[in-house]
């Protein structure tokens, strides 16, 4: 029975860390999705350490249950805050690259030499966004150089890139009608720094509501050490089974619940979909 347990478990441990999807092993001309970095093995190891303990010192498949659920709470908020953050990180590596593309373009290089320059220089950084990015410009310089779609390339990355697909589908649109680069670019700059003033500006409000729902979500743990100072013993009720293990199991499911609410209220009000 423990040891079933255990690779039950486990199991869903390994299936909430997930693996590759086999289209993302799959080579590419042009980095269409940049994938977010699996936790590494070490911390599904201790994760898994972690719930065999708890199953083998309690023997309760109530606490078991709530290690895991409160676990996979915990990591999926995380991956959400990472990817998140990611996003945020790529708006502004694209406000870098279109002001450094604008300032080429006015001093008379055209769209594709631009694109080289960027990609060749350091001003995106080191990061994974960054890297991924100059591959797909340089991907996109060398294809517009060829007599190619140079645009066609970067709206392909809508998904991971969509200030860059939109410059693209611009500069098809501008290829195709004799429009200017210019003032196209300078309208999506513009649009890209609104939209990071608006972030800081609502993530600067929330800072408040943020730190109240943590104090909130921290509040269950308070009352047990209250009442572990009073003599009232709440942590041997609730790992021993019975009522105890229902009262916890339903305790950890309303925080995790209150959690995820919380998380859904201050995304949606920071303008994260």
């Amino acid at each position: 029975m423990m040891t079933s347990l255990l690779c039950l478990l486990g199991g869903g441990l390994c299936a909430l860390l997930g693996t590759p999807r086999p289209s993302r092993r799959l080579p590419r001309e042009a980095p269409r999705a940049l994938p977010l970095r699996r936790p590494p093995f070490i911390l599904g190891a201790a994760a898994a350490a972690v719930l065999g303990v708890g199953v083998v010192l309690t023997g309760q498949l109530s606490t078991a249950l709530s290690i895991s659920l409160l676990s996979a709470t915990l990591v999926s908020l995380w991956r959400r805050r990472r990817r998140q953050a990611r996003t945020q990180r790529v708006h502004e590596l694209s406000a870098q690259l279109v002001g450094h593309v604008l300032a080429d373009l006015r001093a008379g290089h055209s769209m594709p030499q631009a694109l080289a320059a960027a990609a060749e220089s350091d001003v995106l950084g080191s990061s994974e966004a960054a890297r991924g990015m100059r591959t797909l410009i340089g991907v996109a310089a060398t294809r517009a150089h060829h007599g190619g779609r140079g645009g066609a390339v970067l709206t392909e990355a809508q998904n991971t890139y969509p200030d860059l697909a939109e410059c693209g589908r611009l500069w098809d649109n501008a290829d195709r009608h004799g429009i200017p680069m210019v003032p196209l670019l300078e309208h999506v700059q513009r649009r890209i720094d609104a939209h990071l003033r608006h972030h800081r500006a609502t993530a600067a409000s929330l800072q408040g509501a943020q730190a109240t729902a943590l104090i909130l979500s921290a509040l269950p743990l308070v009352g047990i050490a209250l009442g572990s100072s009073m003599g009232a013993h709440p942590l041997r009720l609730l790992l021993g089974g019975g009522l105890g293990g229902i009262l916890l199991l339903s305790g950890v499911a309303l925080c995790c619940a209150g959690l995820w609410w919380c998380h859904l209220i201050i995304s949606t009000a920071g303008g994260t979909p």
